[in-house]
């Protein structure tokens, strides 16, 4: 699992990351408090990435499961501009 951080320009907010596959998502999961799931152990984030934990995100197949480039790289261009409009908004 490779993890990453960078500080923003505006407002010194520390971003992080987990990039997640399908082999580390049941981990993330289960190991993760306040996210709600589906019963098929998927996350359950609003139209824009955001999970039932205030703050975390989630797009990809951690969310979609296994889908086209296409479809992934759509949503997960959502969730990113929704997390630069909460970490602005907070910092």
């Amino acid at each position: 699992m490779t993890f990453f951080e960078s500080r923003d320009k505006i407002g010194g907010v520390l971003r992080c990351g987990i990039p997640v596959n399908q082999g580390q998502k049941d981990k993330i999961i289960s190991t993760t408090t306040g996210l709600n799931i589906t019963g098929r152990g998927f996350l359950v984030p609003d139209a824009h990435g955001s999970t039932s934990r205030p703050g975390v995100f989630a797009s990809g197949d951690v969310v979609l499961g296994t889908r086209t480039v296409v479809e992934a790289v759509k949503y997960s261009k959502e969730v990113a501009r929704a997390m630069d409009e909460y970490l602005r908004s907070i910092g």
